[in-house]
């Protein structure tokens, strides 16, 4: 389903007709003048301006074509194809699960807090995550240094 925050991007062409503003998307972005809009359309309109010129039977530009072979080629290594070819009513695979999301929120929350009281202990703030969260203080202390641990060896979910 499209995502309602990021509207099609349509053009009126001399005939009154709309349609997709492929060409609109693209020089926008050739010339660094991109919205945040264009830049989640990007995909689309490189996948649009590939099928025109096909049926067209006109030359595709080679950046396109340079684009969808690193493309494909990361999918034939495993890749997904929502990740490699992003179009917006399709979601991207989540890099973290829910309950590490959760432990990001809540080490966030402990960095905050220690930034706010500088003084206060970091037993009495794992305490306090605890009740806010609604987890253990032993949950709360795990998720801290889990986080903490993984920031400072700077790892990211591909490289564990």
């Amino acid at each position: 389903m499209l995502n309602q925050n990021w509207p099609e991007p349509m053009v009126t062409t001399e005939s009154g007709e709309e349609k997709f503003d492929c060409a609109g998307i693209l020089e926008r972005i050739r010339d660094g003048k991109a919205t945040e809009a264009d830049t989640m359309w990007f995909h689309a309109a490189m996948l649009t301006r590939f099928a025109d010129r096909v049926w067209a039977d006109e030359a595709v530009e080679p950046f396109i074509l340079h684009w969808l072979a690193i493309a494909f080629s990361h999918m034939l290594a495993g890749g997904d194809w929502c990740d490699e070819i992003q179009l917006p009513w399709i979601p991207q695979t989540e890099l973290y699960s829910p309950a590490e999301r959760r432990g990001y929120v809540i080490f966030d929350w402990i960095l905050r807090f220690k930034r706010m009281y500088p003084k206060a202990r970091i037993t009495e703030i794992l305490e306090e995550a605890g009740e806010q969260f609604g987890c253990s203080y032993e949950t709360a202390r795990g998720h801290y240094y889990d986080w903490k641990r993984r920031l400072s060896k700077n790892e990211t979910p591909d490289s564990e």
